[in-house]
């Protein structure tokens, strides 16, 4: 059984991709609204961006089904469900 010190630990840990992406959206509105330079430099910068969006949306699934295997009951995996889901439509905003 996990103790709640581990399930508090983990959802912190979780939470630092979390704010990688909020940091990747304010890019992202930045290269949208024009600020990024000429069309060369925003195409790079996008990819760049993706990239980074990749790698932060692997790390926060990695770090979520870490925290799924310490919790014991229905009700709290339904709230992470919910959790995953609001992450998964972020990403899912930001790349369309």
């Amino acid at each position: 059984m996990s103790s709640p010190k581990d399930i508090t630990t983990a959802k912190r840990r979780r939470g630092v991709p979390r704010g990688s992406l909020t940091r990747l959206s304010n890019k992202l509105k930045e290269l949208e609204a024009g600020r990024a330079g000429d069309l060369a430099n925003t195409l790079v910068a996008t990819r760049q961006l993706l990239k980074k969006l990749e790698s932060v949306d692997s790390e926060f699934k990695r770090l979520h089904l870490a925290l799924i295997d310490l919790l014991n009951t229905d009700e709290d995996l339904e709230k992470e469900q919910k959790v995953l889901d609001e992450h998964d439509e972020i990403v899912d905003e930001l790349v369309t």
